[in-house]
């Protein structure tokens, strides 16, 4: 079944809170015919920290003259993993990525493309008789290919954005694709390319998953609600609710012989139940958060996946364990049996794949990745170096001249917390992150040492911004509130209220004395960084607001909403700066060129634009990234740009020498 990445899962239902209420002075929305437009900028000189020696090897600045020649420099970061199944035949071992379809060996794990696969997207699915597969590239249409030829055979439109899962019946004549945010499951006839039904669920929370039982006649769909929903097929009617899940259930699987269902969940247990009586028979505890789930071929055994980086293989028959596989560098979030039953592959959220035999436990081929999703990003002044922050705790330092990565730093508690935001000093001998657990750690970023870790607060850390004096740290914190520290001695100098929800962004205007601040509350608060008063509270969004950014000039601000629009913001004011384009679009994280002449915006769903200042216009469109962009940030000469996103990979942008 197709399936999202769970890594983008959990970020979505971390991210959507309900936030609302407003306060201090509220400013109107943009669309004002009386709004000023923008001055046209003035070009902005290097900071003075730089020389023409301190520069990178590229020499043509990202704006408006050279926006059509920017290209791809580099990639860097492995892909993250986010499904596996075999072939029927079991020849082929068919792993989708965050970054593509990917096919191995079923035996050695040897990288190969089979004929007419050139086309494949998204997570592939088989028909049961393995002539068919199912395919979806743009998360909306469902396309069944011929497995032989390489042709399509049905194009399946019409259902909403936001594809769930698809799965064929077990007579490989129907097909269900389940839509994540609409809660509904259609069932297409392949045949004839009509939807003969809509199954609208009585799920409270968007589906993850629908599935067929082995006779076809029943349709088991979960959620994150913690319920599972049996339908019938026939009559589209709901025969059963089973409760008993506390969290979201991200396994579910029929037995063979169909007479049981067996459920893994966010609250770490496995559930069996009897399909029949819609009744619960076995509860397991589980050490951690269950994600995957997977019958063996006869039903004699079942594999179960953890985010605590095992696999588990069930004798079904007493539900005892046979074999604990571990050794997994990443959590364990994807598990899939070979026809014949005697192998098991597992897939590693950070890419990495392994085969298993069934009937020892041992490790019979093994490719190791090394995928991380990326939360947040930073340029060293000298562009030399990208600091990208992960969500399991990492900072990779990657150098921008050759690609490679410099240094990985472990944060404290790694694999359990996640970097709410990476900053270098102005001078560059510092990088500062702050971690979910509500410490500050200070790394020197050449030798990769921690130079002292501030045990600042145990409320976490959601975002964070260094003064460009380099003596005042901000961090926005999991309470609502914004925290101002003294880098040199470690002490809270001020704590700012005001917003209602988690503030997801922040920045420093380039004299720091204002700080912006983005929040879940859909609102933008300037600063008066001495007063710790607010200034202007920025409304308009009709979503969270992500990213902040400052012009060079300090005249402007950019603000980046889920409502996947950017607005711009007079500072002196506090006012909405009209323009002839209207809103701009796709903002989940900004920034501005050094010159101040451009502005570039990361979209949720993975592509990069560049925006003409002076007229408002996109000028470029970059598209590589899968998934959400995290950060973007120019290089302080303004001749690179780097973005990072959540498909685990760091993207370098320029114009080609």
């Amino acid at each position: 079944m197709y399936k999202r990445t769970i890594a983008s899962l959990a970020f979505i239902c971390i991210f959507l809170a309900a936030c609302g209420g407003n306060t201090q002075r509220e400013i109107p929305t943009s669309s004002s015919p009386t709004s000023p437009s923008p001055a046209s900028p003035t070009p902005t000189s290097l900071p003075p920290t730089l020389t023409a020696t301190d520069l990178p090897s590229h020499t043509v600045v990202i704006g408006p003259a050279s926006a059509a020649k920017v290209v791809q420099l580099a990639k860097m970061g492995d892909a993250l993993f986010y499904y596996l199944t075999f072939s029927p035949d079991g020849k082929w071992l068919v792993v989708s990525t965050s970054t593509g379809v990917n096919f191995y060996d079923a035996t050695s794990l040897a990288p190969i493309q089979p004929t007419g696969t050139q086309a494949w997207a998204g997570s592939p699915v088989f028909s049961p008789d393995g002539k068919q597969v199912a395919v979806s590239a743009d998360n909306s249409t469902v396309t069944v290919l011929d497995v032989s030829s390489g042709q399509t055979v049905q194009t399946l439109g019409g259902q909403a954005t936001g594809i769930a899962s698809i799965a064929f019946s077990p007579d490989g004549k129907t097909l269900a694709v389940s839509i994540s945010d609409d809660r509904v499951v259609y069932l297409w006839d392949i045949a004839t390319g009509k939807n003969f039904r809509t199954i609208k669920t009585a799920h409270q929370s968007d589906v993850i998953d629908a599935i067929f039982s082995p006779d076809g006649q029943t349709l088991a769909t979960t959620s994150f609600d913690s319920t599972i929903e049996l339908w019938s097929v026939s009559g589209g009617n709901l025969l059963t609710t089973l409760t008993g899940h506390t969290q979201a259930i991200f396994g579910v699987a029929f037995s063979p012989d169909g007479k049981t269902l067996v459920t893994g969940s966010y609250d770490k247990t496995i559930r069996v139940w009897d399909v029949a009586a819609g009744k619960l028979l076995k509860t397991i505890p589980q050490p951690g958060l269950v994600v995957g789930i997977a019958f063996s071929p006869d039903g004699k055994t079942l594999a179960s996946g953890s985010l605590d980086k095992t696999a588990t293989l069930w004798d079904v028959s007493n539900w005892q364990v046979l074999h604990t596989l571990g050794g997994n560098s990443s959590a364990v979030t994807g598990v899939a049996y070979s026809p014949d039953g005697k192998t098991l592959a597992t897939g590693s959220g950070n890419g990495s794949i392994k085969l298993w035999d069934v009937s020892t436990g041992q490790v019979l081929q093994s490719l190791e990745k090394n995928g991380h999703n990326n939360n947040t990003l930073a340029f060293s002044p000298d562009g030399r170096t990208v600091a990208v922050g992960t969500f399991d705790g990492l900072i990779r330092l990657w150098d921008t001249s050759t690609h490679q990565e410099l240094h990985t730093l472990v944060a404290s508690a790694a694999g359990t917390q996640n970097l709410g935001g990476v900053a270098f000093s102005p001078d560059g001998k510092t990088l500062v992150a702050g971690l979910s657990d509500g410490k500050i750690e200070l790394w020197d970023p050449s030798s990769g040492q921690l130079l002292n870790t501030l045990s600042v607060n145990t409320i976490g850390i959601s975002s964070l911004a260094y003064s460009p004096g380099g003596t005042l740290l901000a961090t926005g914190l999991f309470d609502k509130t914004i925290a101002l520290w003294d880098v040199a001695s470690g002490k809270s100098l001020n704590i700012l209220s005001g917003h209602t929800a988690i503030v997801w962004g922040l920045a420093f205007s380039p004299d720091g004395k204002t700080l912006a601040s983005a929040s879940a509350d859909k609102t933008v608060k300037l600063w008066d960084v001495a007063a710790g008063k607010v200034l202007f509270t920025l409304s308009g969004h009709t979503a969270a607001v992500y990213g902040v950014a400052f012009s060079p000039d300090g005249k402007m601000l950019a603000s980046g909403s889920m409502d996947k629009t950017v607005k711009l913001w007079d500072v002196s004011t506090g006012k909405p700066l009209a323009f002839p384009n209207g809103n701009l679009d796709s903002g989940a994280s900004l920034a501005f060129s050094p010159d101040g002449m451009t502005l570039v915006s990361g979209a949720f769903d993975g592509p990069i634009q560049l925006w003409d200042i002076s007229t408002g216009q996109p000028m470029a469109t970059f598209k590589g990234h899968t998934s959400w962009v995290k950060g973007v940030a120019f290089s302080g000469d303004g001749t690179l740009l780097a973005s990072a996103s959540l498909d685990g990979t760091t993207r370098l942008w320029g114009v080609a020498p």
